[in-house]
C-alpha cells in the first residue's frame, strides 16, 4: 500500500485480493489499475478520475512525477519490504 498526502487529502493505493490496484479517497475506490505503478502515472497526470484532484493540474505545485514519490506503509505478503520506499 502506499500513500500521497495531496492538498485534497490523502489519497492511498492499495492491492485487490482479486488482482489490480484501486485509488482510495474520501472513502471511494477508483479503479482499478494493473500496476500501481500505473495508478501513480495517472494521478501525476491529473488523469485518475477523481474530480477534486484531475481539475488541479495548474495549482498543485510538486505533485508525485512516479510512485517512487509516494509513501510505501505496507509490503504484498510475497515482497519484502523495501526500506528505499518507507
Amino acid at each position: 500500500m502506499w500513500i500521497y498526502q495531496s492538498p485534497i487529502g490523502d489519497m492511498t493505493i492499495e492491492e485487490q485480493p482479486t488482482g489490480g490496484y484501486v485509488l482510495l479517497f474520501g472513502g471511494y475506490a477508483w479503479g482499478p489499475w494493473f500496476s500501481p505503478e500505473d495508478v501513480a502515472e495517472d494521478v501525476a497526470n491529473f488523469s485518475c478520475g477523481i474530480y477534486e484532484w484531475d481539475t488541479l493540474e495548474d495549482w498543485v505545485m510538486n505533485p508525485p512525477e512516479s510512485l517512487e514519490d509516494w509513501t510505501r506503509v505496507s509490503a504484498p505478503a510475497d515482497e519484502p519490504e523495501d526500506p528505499k520506499r518507507s
